[in-house]
């Protein structure tokens, strides 16, 4: 092998690794499952928003629907 595909294995190879090592992932998953909660709720609260914002436009009351769960 030569120097530039041993360099280049050993780059990508050590990053990768790295993060699927056992002492890695411990820390991973849960930072990433938090992250992820933390992306479903913005969304969730995001579409809940646009669509009382749509029936207040269209003239509607959102309480009265139950769009406020």
């Amino acid at each position: 092998m030569n120097l530039i595909t041993l360099a280049q294995s050993a780059a990508s190879q050590s990053l990768v690794g790295r993060l699927l090592e056992p002492q890695v992932l411990v820390f991973l998953i849960p930072i990433s499952a938090i992250l992820g909660g933390c992306a479903v709720t913005v969304t969730k609260t995001i579409v809940r928003h646009r669509e009382r914002i749509t029936m207040i436009q269209n003239g509607y009351d959102p309480d009265a629907y139950g769009a406020h769960k």
